[in-house]
């Protein structure tokens, strides 16, 4: 990846981690807060290699645990975006074959994203969510994503094949 393409993906992450700091997470939803910085991540790893959005993934969930707001476990976030970047890679294929597969999965990964928040931070000692509370916060998350993802998608995937080229063919093993 060229030291530009670099450049426009830090200066791209900034933005849209700012948006969820200082917009989105102003939104007084019920339930819960959309999850702009998953749709994005989840978008971008549709379109790249798993090599290269492991690393978006992780980059943007360490920036967004470390933006002033967060009140949580350092790395949290990190794990379940990177989680997320991958298995959208592994299956971007199969998830752009159909207008609903990048909602679905965005929905779905927003769900898994609270509950693997809620177990690690109760692992970890971490006051957390009741199972009741856990639930309606992951449904909420899920809804709000998948609303989010039917706008955010197809404006990350234009704006990915304008300012950078289309990315190396590799070998799925």
């Amino acid at each position: 990846m060229g030291i530009i393409r670099r450049i426009l993906t830090a200066v791209i992450m900034v933005l849209v981690i700012a948006l969820q700091s200082a917009v989105v997470a102003r939104w007084n939803l019920p339930g819960a807060t959309p999850d702009l910085v998953l749709v994005f991540v989840a978008a971008f790893a549709m379109k790249h290699d798993p090599a290269r959005t492991v690393a978006f993934g992780f980059f943007c969930g360490l920036l967004l645990d470390a933006t002033p707001p967060s009140t949580g476990i350092i790395g949290i976030n990190a794990l379940s975006l990177t989680v997320t970047a991958y298995v959208a890679a592994q299956l971007r294929a199969d998830l752009m074959r159909s207008v609903f597969g990048p909602i679905l999965f965005v929905a779905v990964a927003s769900a898994a994203s609270v509950v693997l928040h809620v177990f690690l931070s109760a692992l970890l000692g971490a006051v957390t969510l009741s199972l009741g509370q856990m639930f309606v916060t992951a449904l909420a998350t899920a809804l709000y994503g998948a609303m989010l993802a039917s706008v955010v998608v197809p404006v990350v995937h234009a704006l990915l094949k304008s300012l950078m080229p289309a990315p190396t063919v590799f070998v799925r093993r």
